[in-house]
């Protein structure tokens, strides 16, 4: 039986991201995880994402969806997610992620 799991790379690259896409969806991950424990550091961390990605709009909030589309980035956050998951990559805010949309 042949394993059809695919790497995130795999799956990036089926998904036909760029990598300055890449970039910006695993900060918004990375940066929403830290909000969810840090709220006092929200203000910087919206900052900071203008600074690294000044042709992106985001301010972190808890619908991720809404930052990927205002962005023109076309995927399924949920299969994301759980591809993610599935290799133990932010495995916390991933769980919490996918409980928050069910």
């Amino acid at each position: 039986m042949v394993n059809n799991i695919k790497t995130i790379d795999e799956w990036i690259a089926d998904n036909h991201l760029n990598p300055t896409e890449v970039g910006f969806i695993e900060t918004i991950l990375t940066f929403a995880s830290t909000v969810r424990h840090l709220q006092h550091k929200k203000t910087a961390m919206n900052e900071a994402i203008r600074t690294m990605f000044p042709d992106k709009r985001a301010e972190i909030t808890p619908k991720i969806t809404e930052i990927l589309i205002d962005n023109d980035i076309s995927i399924d956050l949920e299969t994301m997610l759980n591809q993610y998951l599935s290799q133990g990559v932010c495995v916390d805010l991933c769980n919490e992620l996918l409980l928050d949309r069910g």
